[in-house]
């Protein structure tokens, strides 16, 4: 195994328990970062360390931390987290975002690791990869005189352990999950990217859906409806749950759960797993008319990026729906792209700028907040009019074409044009007859960029034809 699909697939999901003084390490790999593998691994630390410390912080964790206001700092922890830290007598803490302090013990010493343990390293398989992991922390990491206490961890830790609470003999957290899931049109539920599959007359019911024992329960009014072995493999092959349905109705077996799984198969084998245990066959031939549906619906982001975006979603283990609006974003995002380049160019900006790269140090008088808001363009759905004043030189272009741009993002139509060019637009439209046409034209746009105002003097005939543009826009 090299380092590299391990750092890839395992060590990013490490999971690290010590001590609060002593930095005693207790090292444990996974290849997942679901909430049961969290629990496993702190039971697995308590174990090591030989009791359970007061507190235990946590790093933000989705799978443990369902929300945190980094303003108030209002943490809320899953409710299994809650009965977790109540059954082992310890208080759950989360690290406080970009909080260096606190944040800082949980990422120093998984890096400490990667870099001391873990690379330029090659392992023959997960068991040698955990084994190596154990003695390197035994007598590497614990015998090591530490940075920043100058102590070796082993012998703090034997100062320390007292300080934790005795385990009393108590057995593992029981991982009895009770969940509610919705059957799916293709009669199955969801659970861990996998799908479990149910009488098909239960589609779009609830159902109680119970973990326990390796095996997936499934009841529906209090009665059991499927019962299926717990998937844990990767393969189309372990993840088609089949039903032992107790009410003898037919099942829609076979459903494939891992989107993961779908798109692995297609590229190495060529055959997905559909309902009903069948095998959907695609070809090469498959995939060229799939190709040409794209390209007939006109989503050329998946198109043109189609293999690398399943190989994304595959690493990921999306599931079908996460795939679905992975791919669909994606799409959104390119058009987006292309909105955007497409208006600056119907805009006729001089130049791209943003508000980022505007230097509000050197405009001391500007109020940054007030340009800020000015960026919401909600403004422009109000029909106000903003008017930068300065000499020359001061950055008003700058401004003016960057709300431009975030005006064209909020998708407002946007026109630039300077006062010079536009007088003259508007007096050539006026000789040839045709101003009311031109005046129409101005209109259409929801926001008017006029720079250069007030620079040159108008001219009667100039003035009054600009005020004439300024009441039609009014008007609108």
């Amino acid at each position: 195994m090299k380092y590299e699909e391990v750092y890839l697939k395992a060590y990013d999901s490490v999971r690290e328990a010590r001590a609060s003084i002593g930095k005693y390490l207790d090292i444990r790999p996974s290849l997942r970062e679901r909430q049961t593998d969290w629990l496993e691994g702190m039971e697995g630390a308590f174990l090591r360390f030989g009791g359970v410390p007061t507190e235990v912080l946590f790093d933000n964790p989705k799978a443990l931390v369902e929300h945190h206001d980094a303003a108030t700092r209002e943490v809320r922890f899953n409710m299994r987290v809650h009965a977790f830290a109540r059954y082992w007598g310890f208080t759950p803490r989360a690290c406080a975002p970009y909080r260096a302090r606190t944040k800082g013990k949980e990422e120093r010493g998984v890096g400490y690791v990667k870099r001391n343990a873990i690379a330029g390293r090659r392992f023959e398989n997960w068991a040698a990869f955990e084994a190596h992991l154990d003695r390197w922390t035994r007598e590497i990491a614990d015998q090591r005189v530490h940075g920043t206490t100058g102590v070796v961890p082993a012998e703090r830790f034997a100062e320390e352990a007292g300080a934790l609470r005795p385990l009393g003999g108590r057995a593992p957290f029981g991982q009895l999950r009770d969940l509610v899931r919705k059957v799916q049109a293709d009669c199955a539920i969801d659970l861990d990217t996998n799908s479990y599959s149910v009488p098909w007359r239960l589609i779009g019911e609830s159902v109680q859906v119970v973990v326990l024992g390796g095996r997936v329960i499934v009841r529906h009014a209090g009665e059991v409806v499927a019962d299926h072995a717990l998937c844990g493999g990767t393969s189309p092959t372990d993840c088609r749950a089949r039903a032992s349905c107790r009410r003898g109705r037919r099942c829609c077996a076979g459903t494939i759960g891992r989107y993961r799984c779908a798109f692995r198969s297609v590229a190495s084998t060529g055959r997905i797993w559909g309902t009903g245990g069948r095998q959907l066959v695609m070809t090469a031939v498959d995939h060229e008319m799939l190709v040409a549906m794209l390209d007939r619906l006109k989503l050329t982001a998946i198109r043109d990026h189609l293999d690398t975006l399943l190989d994304e979603a595959a690493r990921s283990q999306m599931t079908l729906r996460e795939a679905l609006a992975f791919l669909v974003t994606r799409e959104i995002a390119r058009r987006d792209e292309r909105r955007i380049s497409m208006a600056g160019k119907i805009a006729q900006f001089p130049f791209v700028r943003e508000l980022d790269g505007f230097d509000f140090d050197a405009q001391p008088s500007l109020d940054q907040r007030q340009v800020r808001e000015l960026a919401t363009c909600r403004w422009i759905a109000h029909g106000d009019t903003v008017l930068f004043l300065g000499p020359p030189g001061t950055g008003k272009t700058h401004l003016a074409v960057a709300l431009g741009r975030e005006a064209i993002r909020q998708n407002h139509s946007v026109q630039f044009v300077t006062a010079a060019t536009l007088v003259a637009m508007l007096a050539k439209a006026h000789d040839y007859g045709s101003l009311e046409k031109q005046l129409t034209t101005l209109s259409r746009p929801k926001l008017l960029i006029i720079d250069e105002l007030g620079y040159l003097p108008f001219e009667a005939n100039a003035a009054h034809l600009f005020f004439q543009l300024v009441s039609r826009r009014y008007e609108r």
